[in-house]
């Protein structure tokens, strides 16, 4: 199957839930207003950074049943030691952060009149994280086999459900715990349908192999760092801005960053794609026709949405959210989607060097920019608000281009010398 044609398949998979998500998103920001809908935004950031917790073994999985697709007690190990792992594993990081609420809500400023229910909403909340976890573990199989068509109807699904589950709870009740409610419930129905469509293949059991679960970790330990420091990254910005500001300012921030991360389906679509086709063959291509098209098409087709973005973003927030959200949520969309075009660009690079089995590459690039980025991000925000968070996140995307795009050159440079 072609990169192309797979890469569609990831992109419908992802598009139509996303495109459904707009409007839901919007329902959900006029039902919750403005300060509950930012504690819906970062409960959303909760769970994503509760992917930390499986150490990097579902990425690793991925790459272990791309290598292994003929050797079938091979794949039966893989997803079985998988699947036993990631369980214990995300029962610890439940039981961690569920105690850990309070001090969690304490420091996000949550004000007295939601900090009751933001505390039950949380915790409701931990109980999505094995789901969640497991999710990504049985979708690594498919994904592995390249099994596109079908990876992607079971991710259209679900993604269906999570798009729409949280809205639907806000018209069956009121306030912040239906809205998590939802959450959790369709965390728990994707979970059901990621395990129905992996088990047609293969049979899925809770049983530790050591010496599939050291070849797990020896690739997936590097990942591990990437895991514990990406979503730092990805979702630090909410998290300052809501200790800084009160949670109240973080949906306009939210707002403007859910319609990057909706965009950013385009070349995660293609990363996708690439990733098991590149270790299945245990080696990229070096650079030529073949990486020159793939980026200038992807640069043309992020650059061309983005531009009527940009000149419409008024309009957009405002039909989209709400006359509140037109001022400061339009300004931070358009500094947002400067960083848009770099973050999707480097996609590539990264799963280059990913592919290539040098994971500690992208790790090292993640600690690298942790601190400066966090530092950056706690002085801007104290002199500019929400714009000097999007600033931020702006110039580290530029920043993680550059060093990934440098690192893929040289990684490439130095195979194409070796015998």
């Amino acid at each position: 199957m072609s990169l192309i044609k797979n890469s569609l398949w990831n992109l419908s998979g992802l598009a139509i839930p996303s495109l459904l998500a707009i409007p839901s998103i919007g329902f959900i920001a006029r039902r919750l207003g403005i300060e509950a809908f930012g504690i819906f935004t970062i409960a959303f950031a909760f769970i994503g950074y509760a992917s930390m917790f499986d150490v990097g073994i579902s990425r690793a999985a991925i790459r272990l049943v791309s290598r292994t697709r003929q050797d079938r007690p091979g794949l039966i190990r893989i997803i079985a030691t998988s699947t036993a792992a990631v369980m214990l594993l995300s029962l610890v990081a439940m039981a961690a952060l569920f105690f850990s609420t309070p001090a969690i809500c304490h420091f996000l400023r949550i004000s007295p009149e939601h900090l009751g229910n933001t505390i039950s909403a949380i915790r409701l909340l931990c109980i999505a994280i094995p789901f969640f976890l497991l999710t990504q573990v049985w979708t690594a199989y498919l994904e592995g086999m390249e099994l596109f068509s079908e990876l992607n109807i079971q991710k259209t699904l679900a993604g269906v459900v999570m798009a729409l589950l949280p809205a639907f709870m806000l018209i069956v009740g009121s306030g912040l715990y239906y809205a998590i409610l939802g959450i959790l419930f369709s965390r728990i129905i994707a979970a059901l349908i990621s395990y129905l469509f992996c088990k047609r293949h293969i049979p899925i059991s809770l049983k530790l192999d050591r010496a599939t679960l050291r070849e797990l970790l020896s690739f997936g330990g590097w990942l591990t760092i990437s895991n514990i420091i990406s979503p730092i990254m990805v979702y630090i910005d909410r998290f300052v801005l809501s200790n800084a500001l009160g949670a109240k300012n973080v949906a306009f921030y939210s707002s403007a960053s859910e319609a990057v991360t909706r965009l950013l389906i385009i070349p995660a679509s293609i990363a996708k794609a690439l990733f098991p086709r590149l270790s299945f063959d245990n080696k990229v291509q070096q650079p030529g026709p073949f990486w020159k098209n793939y980026h200038f098409v992807l640069f043309c087709i992020c650059l061309s949405i983005s531009l009527p973005i940009f000149a419409l973003s008024g309009f957009i927030m405002k039909i989209w959210m709400g006359e509140a959200y037109v001022l400061i949520g339009a300004e931070a969309l358009r500094i947002l989607l400067v960083g848009f075009i770099f973050s999707a660009m480097a996609h590539l690079p990264y799963v280059e060097i990913q592919a290539r089995g040098h994971s500690h590459i992208t790790a090292a690039i993640n600690a690298i920019e942790l601190l400066p980025y966090m530092g950056m991000l706690y002085l801007m925000i104290d002199h500019f608000g929400i714009i000097g968070a999007a600033i931020s996140w702006t110039v580290r995307m530029i920043v993680d281009f550059a060093f990934l795009k440098i690192a893929a050159i040289r990684l490439s440079r130095k195979e194409a010398f070796q015998p």
